[in-house]
C-alpha cells in the first residue's frame, strides 16, 4: 500500500457538495452555515430545491448572494434522487461530498481533513466517522465510518471491507473522486427509497484493490427527526422493496463485468443482508414477495446455493415458531435454543467472532485489519 505526501495541491482542488433541499426551513440555515464556514475555501455548493412549499427556496438565494460558492439549482418536486442526479450535471470540482439539507457538518475542518487524507492515499474514495443526531433530545451516538474498523487509517479495499460498506451505504460520510463518479455513469434511483445502496457499492467495487482513506474523527451531524425518510422507513413501507432493487443492480453490474464468480461470497452477503431489511420492514403481506425475488436473483445470477446456505442467507426461510422456539440462524448468527432458552451461540459481527454458552462468552477473536497511519492534517 502506498500513500503519498500531502501537499498543498490538495487545497486548490476544488470540492463539490451536493445539498438536495425539500421543504427544511427550519435546518437549512445551521447546514449551509456549516458549510460556508469550512477551513477548506474552495468549495463548489450545489443545492437543488426539489420543489419545496417553504421558506427554504428563499433561503437558499439569500445565501447565494451572499457567497458566489452557493449555486442554486430550482426543479419541481422529483424526490430526492432525481435532485442528486441534478445536482451531479453541474459539478466542476474534483472531489464529491453530499450534505443532507437537514444535517450539518460538525467541524470546521471537515472538508480539509477529507480532501487531505484522501489524497495522500491516493484512492478514489473517503470515509469519515459521524453522530446520530437526536433532533428531540439533542443528544448524539458516535458511529464508526465502518463497523469493527476502529482505527484511523489507509486502508485497502477488498471483499471483506465492501462487506462492512453493506450497512453503511450513507452518501454523507463519503467523498469520491468525480472522475471515478462520471467513469462509473453512477446515477440514483429515481422514485426509490434505497437509492445510495447501488451508487455506493459499485463505486466500491470498481475500486477494488485501491487504497482508502477511513477516518474516525466525527466529522458529520445526521440529524434524526420526524418526517425525515429514515423516519418514513422506520415503518412498515411497500417501497422497502426497493432495497432488493438496488442489490439487483448491484449484482448487474459484477456479472456484466464478469466478476460475479469472483465475488460470489460479496454477492451472497450483500443480497442477504438487504433480503433482511426489505423482510422485516414490508408490511406482512408482502414478506413472500420479498422470499420469491430473492430466490428469482439467485436463479437470474446463477449463484447456485447449496441448502446450508439457502438457510444462512434467508433464501429459505424457517418458519418463525422453530426459530424460536429451538434455533436461530441468518448470516452474522447461529443460536441453539432450548424452548426459546439459548443454550449456545456462534456470532459473526464484522471484526469480531463470539461464541458463547448459556449466554455468556467464552471465546472472542477479533479480526486485525491492516493499513497506514494518517497523516496530521
Amino acid at each position: 500500500m502506498h500513500m503519498s505526501e500531502v501537499s498543498g495541491d490538495s487545497e486548490n482542488a476544488m470540492v463539490s457538495i451536493i445539498v438536495p433541499v425539500y421543504n427544511v426551513e427550519p435546518y437549512l440555515r445551521q447546514c449551509l452555515d456549516s458549510l460556508l464556514s469550512q477551513s477548506y475555501r474552495n468549495l463548489q455548493i450545489v443545492c437543488v430545491n426539489d420543489g419545496s412549499t417553504d421558506g427554504s427556496p428563499a433561503i437558499l438565494e439569500e445565501y447565494a448572494a451572499r457567497d458566489s460558492r452557493v449555486c442554486v439549482i430550482h426543479q419541481p418536486n422529483g424526490g430526492l434522487s432525481a435532485a442528486r442526479n441534478k445536482a451531479l450535471t453541474v459539478c466542476k470540482g474534483k472531489w464529491l461530498m453530499f450534505c443532507d439539507s437537514d444535517d450539518f457538518l460538525a467541524d470546521s475542518r471537515a472538508v480539509a481533513k477529507m480532501c487531505g487524507y484522501v489524497e495522500a492515499c491516493g484512492g478514489n474514495i473517503g470515509l469519515c466517522g459521524f453522530c446520530k443526531y437526536d433532533d428531540g433530545s439533542g443528544k448524539s451516538a458516535p458511529m464508526l465510518p465502518l463497523p469493527g474498523i476502529a482505527e484511523s487509517g489507509c486502508y485497502t479495499i477488498t471483499p471483506d471491507l465492501v462487506s462492512l460498506v453493506v450497512s453503511r451505504c450513507y452518501m454523507f460520510n463519503k467523498m469520491f473522486r468525480k472522475e471515478l463518479i462520471d467513469r462509473l455513469q453512477l446515477q440514483f434511483d429515481v422514485g426509490r427509497i434505497y437509492e445510495d445502496v447501488a451508487f455506493s457499492l459499485i463505486a466500491f467495487l470498481a475500486c477494488m484493490g485501491e487504497p482508502i482513506a477511513v477516518c474516525n474523527d466525527k466529522l458529520y451531524h445526521y440529524r434524526q427527526r420526524e418526517g425525515s425518510i429514515l423516519a418514513t422507513m422506520r415503518k412498515k413501507d411497500p417501497r422497502a422493496m426497493d432495497a432488493l432493487f438496488g442489490v439487483e443492480r448491484v449484482l448487474t453490474y459484477l456479472n456484466d463485468r464478469g466478476e460475479l464468480l469472483k465475488y460470489r461470497t460479496l454477492a451472497l452477503r450483500i443480497l442477504s443482508h438487504y433480503r433482511f431489511i426489505a423482510f422485516a420492514d414490508v408490511p406482512e403481506e408482502m414478506q413472500p414477495e420479498v422470499s420469491r425475488h430473492t430466490r428469482e436473483m439467485i436463479q437470474m445470477f446463477n449463484l447456485n446455493c447449496s441448502a446450508p446456505e439457502k438457510w444462512k442467507y434467508g433464501i429459505h426461510p424457517i418458519p418463525k415458531l422453530i426459530r424460536k422456539l429451538f434455533f436461530f440462524i441468518n448470516v452474522n448468527r447461529l443460536s441453539f435454543k432450548l424452548l426459546g432458552i439459548p443454550l449456545f451461540s456462534i456470532i459473526r459481527k464484522e471484526e469480531r467472532l463470539k461464541i458463547a454458552v448459556l449466554g455468556i462468552p467464552v471465546y472472542q477473536r477479533r479480526k486485525v485489519w491492516p493499513h497506514e497511519p494518517l497523516p496530521d492534517i
